[in-house]
């Protein structure tokens, strides 16, 4: 299959889309030999959604992890960290590696000689330095999807491009590029993902022998396997992958193609923001054809999903009891998978702040050191926690490996079980799920009675932490702030690669400390409450707090009546609210602080509470 780009078309190629390799195989074709068609329309006619935004396909998917993966210099030293340590199995664990890092190499190689592929195959591999591309997926079968793991794909021996629309106009394709494009339902289910989304390890002891056993470093497909979302064939792509509304036009010619749908956004989002935004600081150093603006807009849509779309927060203020307030944070799971999910770095932790209102703190859990850990973590690993007394404990949400004698490792070959694994499940995952030995639960997290659980019955997809906050004496307002934080690539995750000295691991280290590791802020509350719970009579209605900082006000009704009507004045009479109330527990006063009268007009007769609204 050749391919030579018109000289004339170029002017409507993506800048940067002219790196992308234009090699070509029997099974596979570089990206550059689909830019001609399906990268940017400068013309602005073509792959643009409904507000003319550019959805086109080698453009969005130029600046993603996916299309860097062979690229990636944390990938690649970490490859030469597991060689290093065992550096009898170098081709084993290169070719293994690079069936997904480099799959269009990997298996033109595989598919043609039956060779190995290893790492110096790649780096005279145009189509290997395509990382995921396009025929990487779109050439993949459907036979036996959801079954093959580790980077074990089928391809077609015909040369098709699948996708997701029904009778394809194949002229322009064909005769350019000699792939006809087909339709192939199988790419838009999560089975497609699989093959790379769940991975094993044989374990090694350290001496170097295979035990025999195997580990399960990623089953990203598996969690959701045992998820409501695979019940409800909500797709992997649904999320990662969205749908333009409306659909696109798929290509840039012919000039009469009409828009199609459904069309599959390539964005290929996931969680890891950090090495987007370190990739974009060293283009040239590995060898990129993505602009730093292609990573920098894909690290910042990371970051929003990872923001609008992982994990939701909640907080109350249970109780205060002989001068302890008692608080508890609720995280739940949004994915589809567990959170955090993936590469086994992945971190997520609760940063609990409370202080008083002359801001001496109280306590504060999960703050980060000079260093960038995070103050309170246990030096091998920390446990899972239900309840929180102190700044030395910290909820971390983590897989933790371990070796042959039971220790801590981040040497992939080297696991055979994790001592935690604590990360929260997606919403329906039970144990007694057919998939649960492939992601499990592990540690201190399968006792605890809201992990996962309400009322001990599984599936909540949630995680309750419980925070005894002493107050040595202190009565007044308390600012609580909670605050959910995310890391791939934590520095202690790095430490044992770090101690060895390959010349790519080396090159990495550089990167990595001259390059902002400051964890995305994934979810933030901050609010005040008072340090006493109030309590109430019988038969009482209380408005408080009061005074109040934020001009918000709680009703307690321990009455019988129903309130009918709230009017708030202020203290010249001038009206400020006058309604029927749609909540019967909420009222916001006025931005101005000041003296206000709240009237609240109930069934039996009416109240009037004297409130005052102030600032700190």
């Amino acid at each position: 299959m050749n391919f030579t780009l018109p000289g004339e078309a170029k002017c409507r190629v993506s800048r940067g889309a002219e790196l992308l390799s234009t090699d070509a195989g029997e099974y596979f074709v570089g990206s550059g030999q689909c830019v001609l068609c399906h990268s940017t329309d400068s013309t602005g006619q073509t792959m643009v959604d409904a507000d003319g935004n550019d959805v086109s396909m080698v453009n969005n998917w130029m600046g993603t992890m996916m299309a860097n993966s062979a690229r990636d210099p944390f990938w690649r030293a970490k490859v030469s960290h597991e060689v290093h340590v065992n550096p009898q199995l170098q081709e084993e664990i290169e070719t293994t590696c690079t069936r997904c890092h480099a799959p269009q190499g990997h298996y033109e190689m595989s598919l043609t000689t039956g060779e190995a592929f290893t790492l110096a195959h790649l780096d005279t591999s145009g189509l290997a330095k395509d990382g995921v591309a396009c025929m990487a997926c779109h050439r993949m079968e459907e036979d036996a999807l959801g079954l093959r793991f580790v980077g074990q794909m089928q391809y077609s021996e015909d040369d098709v491009a699948y996708g997701p629309f029904s009778d394809p106009w194949s002229g322009p394709m064909a005769g350019l590029t000699g792939i006809s494009p087909t339709k192939g339902d199988h790419i838009r289910k999560s089975e497609l993902c699989a093959s790379c989304h769940s991975l094993f390890t044989e374990t090694i002891d350290l001496d170097g022998n295979p035990t025999g056993n195997t580990f399960f470093e990623q089953s990203t497909y598996h969690e959701w396997l045992n998820s409501v979302y695979a019940e409800n064939q909500t797709e992997c792509q649904a999320c990662h992958m969205p749908q333009v509304e409306g659909g696109a036009i798929a290509a840039s010619q012919p000039d009469w193609l009409f828009e199609q749908q459904p069309f599959g956004r390539h964005d290929l989002l996931g969680g890891n923001e950090f090495m987007l935004r370190l990739m974009a600081g060293y283009t040239a150093e590995i060898d990129a054809a993505a602009t730093p603006e292609q990573f920098l807009r894909t690290a910042e849509r990371t970051r929003d999903q990872l923001q609008q779309a992982s994990v939701e927060m909640t907080w109350e203020h249970d109780s205060t009891i002989t001068d302890t307030a008692y608080f508890s944070v609720e995280l739940q799971n949004l994915t589809g998978h567990k959170f955090p999910s993936g590469y086994p770095s992945r971190i997520a932790w609760i940063e609990f702040l409370v202080t008083t209102e002359s801001g001496d703190t109280l306590m504060f859990s999960g703050a980060r050191n000079a260093d960038g850990d995070i103050h309170g973590r246990d030096s091998d690993w920390e446990r899972h926690h239900n309840e929180i007394q102190s700044n030395e404990e910290v909820q971390i949400y983590e897989m933790v490996m371990s070796d042959v004698e039971g220790n801590p490792t981040t040497v992939l070959e080297r696991a055979l079980e994790p001592l935690k694994d604590n990360r929260i499940p997606p919403i329906g995952f039970t144990t007694n799920h057919s998939a649960y030995d492939t992601a499990i639960v592990a540690g201190f997290a399968t006792s605890d009675g809201d992990f996962n659980k309400r009322a001990g019955q599984e599936g909540t997809g949630a995680d309750i932490v419980h925070y005894h906050v002493g107050l040595n004496g202190y009565s007044g307002l308390l600012n609580v702030r909670a605050r959910v934080l995310y890391q791939s690539l934590p520095v202690r995750w790095m430490d044992e690669m770090f101690s060895a000295s390959t010349d790519e691991i080396l090159a990495f280290k550089d990167m990595y400390f001259n390059t902002d590791n400051t964890p995305v802020e994934v979810q933030y509350i901050e609010n005040w409450v008072y340090s006493s719970v109030v309590e109430l009579e019988e038969n009482e209605l209380v408005l408080f707090p009061n005074p109040t900082i934020d001009g918000k006000l709680y009703i307690r009704n321990n009455t019988s009546s129903a309130i009918e009507h709230i009017a708030v004045f202020d203290a010249s009479g001038r009206i400020h609210m006058d309604q029927y109330p749609e909540d019967q527990n909420i009222i916001q006063l006025p931005v101005e602080d000041g003296l206000y009268y709240v009237v609240l007009r109930t069934n039996i007769g009416n109240v009037t509470v004297k409130v005052l609204k102030v600032s700190l």
